[in-house]
């Protein structure tokens, strides 16, 4: 955890790499300016109390991949561009090629929480009790060839093309737009409510 926390913050690097699987003690911020690529390889990243913590928050351009096939973030979810006051970091870019992300708060949380520009290219998105992804106002999030379970919330500018989008929550849509603007280009979507 300590090399990961000091692979974010160091300028220089622009590959990083897990090589086990990972417990963090608190959320990792990726800074602004940062530009990297984090590749799971197969390990899981786990955030203590994940219910309730989030695993990462990117405030720069952040890429998200797995070599393997089995590389998860098991956590409320991953914050893009959010600060706990003043305003969001709209600039900050989330990219998600591939990997199993699992949001596992019961009473909310998403994924992927985007607040700044999420570009999300494959992967397993799923929740407990929120959404499995979640965009939102002034936040553009684009969504191709992914699997999301828990569905999604957008409040900003989503298009979505290629997915899978499965609501398995009682009361909750496959895609919950409010005041957003939403563009299916193809998919599957399903829901049991």
């Amino acid at each position: 955890a300590s090399q990961l926390s000091d692979a974010f913050a160091d300028e220089t690097v622009e590959s990083i790499a897990l090589g086990a699987d990972i417990t963090l003690e608190s959320t990792l911020v990726f800074p602004a300016g940062r530009n990297a690529t984090l590749d799971l390889r197969g390990w899981e990243l786990t955030v203590k109390e994940p219910a309730s913590n989030y695993a990462i928050n990117n405030h720069g351009t952040l890429k998200i991949k797995d070599s393997y096939a089995t590389g998860e973030v098991n956590a409320r979810g991953i914050y893009n561009g959010y600060v706990a006051e003043g305003d969001k970091i709209t600039t900050a870019k989330l990219i998600i090629e591939s990997g199993t992300f699992n949001a596992m708060g019961t009473n909310g949380g998403a994924a992927v929480y985007n607040y700044g520009q999420a570009e999300i290219k494959g992967g397993k998105f799923q929740s407990n009790g929120g959404y499995g992804l979640n965009s939102q106002a002034g936040a553009v999030m684009t969504v191709t060839s992914a699997d999301i379970c828990g569905g999604i919330y957008n409040c900003g500018t989503l298009t979505v093309s290629k997915s899978k989008v499965y609501q398995h929550l009682s009361g909750k849509h496959c895609i919950y737009n409010w005041q957003g603007s939403v563009t299916i280009v193809s998919g599957e979507f399903d829901s049991e409510s």
